[in-house]
């Protein structure tokens, strides 16, 4: 599960075995299922029963392999599926071709999560696109919405005043939202200046999780199906788990 791709109708034998197994099936006998498997595979503190969806699971386990590749260009092993796949671009940026290995599926299908979680640390703010990147910190909706008026501003980094190091707030004002320009405002600019990095939104330390990619993970397929409530919407302020 954490190296290839698993088809969808491989998971859904896999959570029946689990279901038959818990809830006591048998081939000439079935009993009543008291909760239905999207309950049961929510968190424990959500009235689930914390069992795993493994298609969601196995995109988790995939993203970690992703998470490898961006962290560590220099291994031997980044080096190579770079020269193949992804030669004169950047691993999160790239739209990849079609025939591919079986690893690497695997790998695109864990780097789409990953692209949802993974934020720039703003330092100097020359390497992140305004418009393009995800660099808000916050639980949901890591890219800014739009702005306010048509802008030539396109990097993080002429939105700060050089000399003090510090947001400037009118001109943020003016491009924004008020729901982003707060958010943005709140994020703390290093006192000396150091390069912008990429960090995991969903974990304090910056640090890439399993666990914290699943619960990702689940929240997003929970939100496909699921009309957002009238209070969420256009806020990027809904909890994750």
């Amino acid at each position: 599960m954490g190296v290839f791709k698993l088809n969808i109708g491989f998971c859904e034998k896999y959570e029946k075995i689990i279901r038959d197994f818990w809830w006591g099936d048998k081939d000439d006998r079935r009993k009543v299922h008291w909760m239905s498997w999207e309950k049961m595979t929510q968190p424990k503190c959500h009235g689930g029963l914390g069992f795993r969806d493994m298609q969601v699971f196995n995109q988790a386990l995939l993203a970690k392999q992703a998470c490898h590749l961006v962290q560590r260009p220099e291994s031997l092993c980044a080096r190579i599926l770079k020269s193949k796949y992804y030669p004169n671009g950047n691993l999160l940026d790239m739209v990849f071709v079609s025939d591919a290995s079986p690893v690497w599926r695997g790998i695109e299908f864990g780097l789409e999560l990953l692209k949802k979680g993974v934020v720039w640390r703003v330092g100097n703010g020359n390497s992140i696109q305004i418009l393009r990147d995800n660099w808000i910190p916050r639980q949901s909706g890591l890219m800014v919405k739009s702005l306010r008026t048509r802008s030539r501003i396109r990097w993080v980094n002429q939105l700060i005043l050089p000399q003090t190091r510090e947001w400037n707030v009118p001109l943020i004002n003016q491009l924004f939202y008020r729901f982003d320009a707060e958010e943005i405002c709140k994020i703390k600019l290093p006192v000396s200046e150091t390069e912008d990095h990429l960090a995991w939104n969903y974990e304090k330390n910056g640090m890439f999780t399993i666990r914290s990619a699943y619960n990702l993970g689940m929240y997003l397929k929970q939100k496909e199906t699921t009309s957002e409530s009238s209070s969420n919407v256009g806020t990027g302020r809904e909890n994750l788990w």
